[in-house]
């Protein structure tokens, strides 16, 4: 069997059996280039076509595919029966299908992935030899000498920036490693390729400042804010300020420690290795259900980046009580070992926040990295970009709770690959486009009552299965409301459930069952209500009138007096918070909406006047009839 590989890390080359394959002209070395580029991945005929030509011949299609034609042929490896081409047809376009070891793009990301994690566990000389084995590979520019346009310069960028983590990183386990004396020259060849580098000056300053040479340290600090101002109108960040300061106070934080961890080489004046950051609350040990939500959560926050610049971002929302955040620690503690520099917890004050909300939160945050308190930038803008800065070329874990909106959430990613951000929303989060959305309901009404069952017991809700049912449906299978139930059925051991079911008779009175210990059900509606603009909260407030029913736009016209453009503008509000439910309407049409049964409850009794009673309320002569509700089990019968 013959061997082959592929080069793209300086010229475009081919070779088979150890000897170049002539690719011919520039069109087809271009069209390799963009597969090598982005190899086992297919693109479209659109995509090559934009890859020759910015203004395309009248015959650039057909071109186009007798230069696939060719390279096809010329990408033929064996011989007989066993010959095979590596450029195949794919359902999305054409597709380079090729193994690691056969290309030097694939190899170097494999050596860098080896490298950092083997960095990220403190194996420095094992680290420097994988880092190492990837810098070999980079004969030149990707693709030099090669035209390219705008598609095929942002691919090139790319991986110039992940050669950029590797340097740093490479760096890094060799400053580890003690080799400071031998590091200065070669980072002042990497920086006259990548001035702009800040990670690159300070490893430089470091350097300098452990071979014995502080005021060579200080003059090139001056000397990066003087590039930094020249080409970008911007000062140093705050990390490399940090680190000024240390050499200037010559802090021992600077001396070699061999435990430090990669964070700290990067930017010595950080916090200590024994304080990454680990702020996951503790887990919920009861939740139930999910699976499937959990699974894909794991798998968006986990998988593989495929050529993606950006960090991965997994939104779970739902409607308040749904179990939003119990989920989202259930996950973020099943993928933490997988962010080794850490993990965040932000806690938000939900919809209605501003932009001081999450500036206090970003200073928080900041400090915790190591930040210094004198040193922190006053606006959001600035503290956004310092918490990038701080995250940048890490894999931390970033978990945000409670999202007033995407604006807030986009002011918390991090800008590089490599973390991943698990939010938890009351809103629906469309503009996150490449964020997987988990959105909860009410638990299948069996993973209530297991639920319920490891809340009171077992034998309690074996004997009273019709009251157990009852109060699950009473609760709207909402994980929060379970709980509360659950916990006070299992207070009083001296009642039982028929009793207990009993309560939830009387609509007035059913909110006030749900507080208990801290919990408040009553609470959590009333922060998604208070988010909403007044048309919408007063929307929502009418549909309480509509008794638990479904009803339309014309129904939620005449309960509001408002016009239909209006109602439908109140409703899109209200469905994006996650507080009413599209259902379908009459003849199967998906134009109903519907409150659920507690949130019904907290509407009504929003519109309730004081002594006034639900017999009062007058309702549109169209809306559909009313469910019976459920019975209670025990009505009637002493407790």
């Amino acid at each position: 069997m013959s061997s082959h590989l592929f080069r793209a890390l300086g010229s475009t080359e081919f070779f088979v059996d150890g000897e170049r394959v002539q690719l011919g002209g520039v069109k087809r070395k271009l069209i390799l280039g963009a597969f090598l580029l982005r190899p086992n991945q297919p693109l479209s005929t659109h995509k090559l076509h934009a890859v020759l030509w910015e203004s395309p011949p009248t015959s650039g299609m057909a071109n186009l595919y007798t230069y696939l034609s060719e390279l096809r042929r010329v990408l033929t490896v064996g011989s007989g029966p066993a010959s095979r081409t590596l450029l195949v047809r794919d359902p999305d376009g054409h597709r380079l299908e090729v193994e690691t070891d056969e290309v030097d793009l694939l190899m170097f990301s494999e050596h860098a992935r080896r490298g950092h994690e083997l960095l990220a566990r403190a194996e420095h000389e094992k680290a420097a030899e994988e880092l190492g084995a990837a810098d070999a590979l980079w004969q030149g520019t990707p693709l030099e000498g090669l035209p390219s346009n705008g598609w095929m310069q942002a691919e090139v960028r790319r991986w110039e920036e992940a050669r950029i983590t590797q340097l740093k990183e490479w760096i890094d386990a060799r400053l580890m490693l003690g080799r400071h004396q031998t590091l200065a020259a070669e980072l002042r060849t990497y920086l006259e390729l990548h001035p702009l580098a800040e990670a690159l000056w300070g490893q430089l300053m470091l350097a300098l400042y452990r071979s014995g040479r502080q005021g060579e340290a200080l003059g090139t600090f001056t000397e990066a804010r003087s590039r930094l101002r020249s080409e970008l109108g911007v000062e140093p960040s705050v990390q490399l300020r940090e680190l000024h300061h240390a050499i200037l106070t010559q802090s021992p934080t600077l001396d070699l420690q061999p435990s430090r961890s990669r964070t700290e080489v990067t930017h010595p004046s950080a916090r200590p290795a024994d304080r990454v950051p680990s702020q996951l609350p503790a887990a919920p040990e009861d939740l139930i259900g999910r699976d499937a939500e959990t699974a894909r959560l794991i798998e968006a926050l986990t998988e593989p980046e495929n050529g993606s610049r950006n960090s991965r971002v997994a939104v779970i929302t739902g409607p308040p009580g749904s179990g939003k955040t119990a989920l989202a620690l259930h996950v973020a503690h099943q993928v933490r070992h997988r962010f080794p520099d850490g993990q965040l917890f932000l806690a938000l004050p939900g919809p209605g926040s501003d932009g001081r909300d999450t500036a206090r939160v970003l200073r928080d945050v900041l400090l915790a990295l190591g930040a210094d308190r004198a040193l922190l930038p006053e606006g959001l803008e600035q503290l956004a970009a310092s918490f990038r800065m701080r995250l940048a070329d890490t894999r931390v874990l970033v978990v945000v709770d409670d999202a007033g909106g995407s604006e807030q959430v986009s002011d918390l990613l991090p800008g590089t690959v490599g973390s991943a951000v698990l939010v938890t929303s009351r809103l629906q989060l469309p503009a996150l486009y490449s964020a997987h959305t988990a959105t909860l309901g009410p638990l299948p009404e069996e993973e209530a009552l297991a639920l319920l069952r490891r809340l009171v017991g077992a034998a309690r809700l074996d004997a009273e299965p019709q009251a157990a049912r009852f109060i699950a449906a009473a609760c709207d299978f909402l994980p929060l409301a379970m709980r509360i139930a659950g916990a006070r059925i299992a207070l009083r051991s001296d009642q039982s459930l028929n009793a207990f079911a009993e309560r939830f008779l009387y609509p007035g009175r059913k909110l006030g069952e749900f507080v208990h210990d801290g919990l408040d059900l009553r609470s959590a509606f009333e922060a998604s209500y208070r988010a909403l603009d007044p048309l919408a909260a007063e929307t929502f407030v009418q549909l309480g009138r509509a008794g638990g029913r479904a009803v339309d736009v014309a129904a939620v016209a005449e309960l509001t007096g408002r016009d239909r453009r209006e109602a439908d503008l109140a409703l899109e509000q209200l469905i994006a918070g996650n507080l009413v439910r599209p259902v379908k309407g009459p003849g199967g049409s998906r134009s109903a909406y519907q409150l659920s049964g507690l949130l019904g409850a907290y509407a009504a009794e929003l519109g309730l006047p004081p002594g006034a009673g639900a017999d009062q309320r007058r309702l549109p002569g169209h809306l559909p009839a009313r469910r019976t509700p459920p019975a209670s089990p025990g009505v009637g019968r002493a407790a």
